[in-house]
């Protein structure tokens, strides 16, 4: 009996030792978290041939008002105090005053031979009404979701993109993903476009838009070529009354193949096929493409930048349009719209040599904002206070064999006047953000691709990293952080396409 009794007493000080250092283990990061518990995507691998699907289908339709759509702002959130933040360009350790932050996580999505575009995408796709987000790294994306207020992450879907095979020195660039209803059947699909070039910097090799459907059961599908040119962004909307939105992709053409098209705009009828409608001339090494309201619930104007400047092109019949103005402003970058002056229309903003505003398609009516120069990635009201705010990245000093790169946040505080911030000024090599609420507490999260972002750089130096920075408007000086593999969900698709 003694000796059951000390059994006992030993098993209960053994249970009473170990049963709180794995709680905190568990806490803290170190013991695996519980597995994925939200919608299965189901396991498959699969090679995709596809030859396109160009049409010449030329019923085009009455035409209705088009908006392109909305990657994910999130909820807007509360907090406006944004710190001053440093400048360190290490990953160094965990500073003191930082230690009441939630940690910060980065995660490789790729090494070596890789560089990083601006590319994201960040909305519900699968599983619960939580924003997925998708990013590209060289000749992959991945979608990703997180789990919990952590925001452990998982990948639950892979798709590669084969360039073997193909002419010349080719490389890939994962230049855009967008996520919003193409089939017309009330769930959302995702849409991913890689385009080619010689690896030197501005010969095209053309490139692939696919369409990734959801099935019935709301899990992704395999992806079906839709395009084989040299995409550089996709926008979703709603050009006609048919079933599901329609795609407006930029192509950047093929400047260095002679009788090749110039660059400018594909636009695609949406539905399980979508079929090539019509094409936009935009000029040479077309940047980008983006719509333009002209009087709200008609059909936008498409906008394309390019080496040429800006080019606005209006609704003719369908899904016709005619160029009837151009901007020949130097250098224009990948455009994007919005409704920044709270007039309930959507606007368009161009970076240049400074951020010029377009409110309709006469380029005499633009305005100059007075913010620093950057790529604009997000318009979005993030401090709740009714007024559009901007998300971009912003070139700083050279680092080696190219600049570094910082996000920037511009807060909207009266009629087009901005205060600038830096909410995560310890990432120098940050390339594309946006914000939205990827664990549902109400608070807008940061999502961020960092990484080597020009063809130089692919030469097996640096990495393609996912930042996920909790709670972001008020983070300033850099939180505490942990590094971690992507790991792979159970039932993990994975596709590759050529």
């Amino acid at each position: 009996m003694k000796a059951v009794r000390s059994t006992l007493i030993t098993a209960v000080v053994l249970a009473g030792f170990w049963v709180p250092l794995i709680a905190i283990g568990w806490i803290a990061g170190v013991l695996p978290a519980a597995p994925w518990a939200g919608t299965s995507t189901g396991t498959g691998t699969s090679t995709d041939h596809g030859s396109g699907t160009a049409g010449t289908d030329t019923d085009h339709g009455s035409g209705t008002a088009g908006t392109d759509t909305d990657h994910g702002s999130g909820t807007a959130g509360t907090d406006t105090d944004h710190g001053s933040g440093t400048t360190g360009t290490d990953h160094g350790s965990v500073t003191e005053d930082a230690e009441p932050l939630r940690a910060a996580r980065w995660h490789l999505l790729g090494r070596h031979g890789t560089y990083v575009t601006r590319n994201l995408a960040v909305a519900h796709l699968v599983g619960d009404e939580r924003p997925e987000v998708v990013a590209g790294c060289g000749t992959t994306y991945d979608v990703v979701t997180t789990v919990g207020p952590e925001l452990t992450a998982l990948r639950l879907a892979r798709y590669t993109v084969d360039t073997a095979g193909r002419q010349g020195n080719v490389r890939a660039r994962p230049d855009s993903a967008a996520i919003g209803d193409v089939t017309g059947d009330g769930r959302p699909d995702l849409v991913i476009a890689w385009g080619h070039d010689n690896g030197a910097g501005n010969g095209s090799r053309g490139g692939g838009v696919f369409l990734v459907a959801a099935t019935a059961r709301g899990e992704l599908g395999r992806p079906r070529r839709v395009s084989g040119i040299t995409a550089r962004n996709v926008l979703l909307a709603e050009l006609d009354e048919r079933r599901g939105l329609d795609l407006v992709v930029a192509d950047r053409g093929h400047p260095w193949r002679p009788h090749a098209p110039e660059g400018g705009a594909e636009i695609s009828s949406g539905g399980a096929r979508p079929t090539r409608r019509a094409r936009i001339v935009g000029g040479e090494y077309t940047a980008g493409a983006a719509l333009l309201e002209r009087t709200a619930g008609e059909p936008p104007v498409v906008v394309v930048t390019s080496d040429d400047g800006v080019h606005f092109h209006a609704p003719a019949r369908g899904f016709d349009f005619e160029l009837v103005s151009h901007d020949p402003i130097s250098r224009a970058s990948h455009p994007i719209g919005g409704d920044v002056d709270g007039d309930g229309r959507r606007e368009v903003l161009v970076s240049a040599e400074a951020i010029r505003l377009y409110a309709s398609a006469d380029p005499s009516d633009a305005v100059t904002l007075s913010v620093p120069v950057m790529d604009v990635q997000q318009i979005a009201d993030l401090d709740s206070d009714g007024r559009a705010d901007l998300v971009g990245s912003r070139a700083g000093p050279w680092q080696g064999s190219g600049p570094t790169h910082e996000i920037v946040v511009a807060l909207q505080t009266g009629p087009l006047t901005f205060d600038t911030s830096k909410p995560a000024p310890w990432i120098r090599d940050a390339i594309d953000a946006r914000f939205a609420d990827l664990d549902g507490d109400g608070r807008l999260d940061l999502v961020i691709t960092a990484g080597p972002n020009d063809m130089f750089s692919g030469d097996g130096q640096g990495a393609c990293v996912l930042w996920l920075i909790p709670d972001a408007l008020g983070t300033g000086p850099r939180p505490p952080y942990e590094e971690r593999d992507l790991p792979d969900a159970p039932g993990i698709q994975t596709h590759t396409v050529r």
